[in-house]
């Protein structure tokens, strides 16, 4: 329960040869609201069943995008790649959270070949070592949820390919 100091007197009650002694404080209590629920100890309580209802998902879709091939180059400059959210009607939407992304890497390849430089919002940039097996094949997997349109997935093979 909240209080609110009403009075405080530093000097009562101190002893005359020692520099001690208590402080009285005058406390108010009871700060109680309509809103407040007593019984459960409750500020501001809202009763679940009173609760508006959560709005419908309706469901949308995504994809990963690129320029060109999904073919990330071994030892060349970093490729982009963008998810790109749809809703219901096929229009593009915006997120309410951001976008989770993913490498799926097979054994023959590891992190130090596969190199992130930059994964932010609705963009990942791969690059691939000079180190990494040219013909080997990956998966990049996009996730997210959206709070009017529900979760949202996309994966998409990825090929390292060779400069030439």
């Amino acid at each position: 329960m909240p209080y609110a100091v009403i009075r405080c007197d530093p000097v009562a009650n101190k002893h005359a040869t020692r520099d001690e002694g208590f402080v009285v404080i005058m406390l108010r209590a009871c700060q109680l609201r309509n809103g407040d629920n007593e019984e459960l100890m409750v500020a501001d309580y809202r009763d679940p069943n009173d609760l508006p209802a959560m709005p419908e998902v309706s469901e949308g879709s995504c994809t990963i995008r690129f320029n060109g091939v999904p073919v990330v180059r071994a030892g060349s400059s970093p490729k982009p790649f963008y998810a790109i959210l749809f809703d219901a009607n096929g229009n593009s939407i915006v997120p309410s959270s951001p976008f989770e992304w993913e490498l799926i890497l097979p054994p023959e390849l590891n992190l130090n070949q596969m190199i992130v430089l930059f994964k932010e919002g609705n963009e990942i940039r791969i690059q691939a070592s000079s180190s990494a097996p040219i013909g080997t094949v990956f998966t990049l997997r996009m996730s997210g949820h959206d709070t009017t349109y529900g979760n949202f997935s996309a994966t998409l093979e990825v090929t390292i390919g060779g400069i030439l």
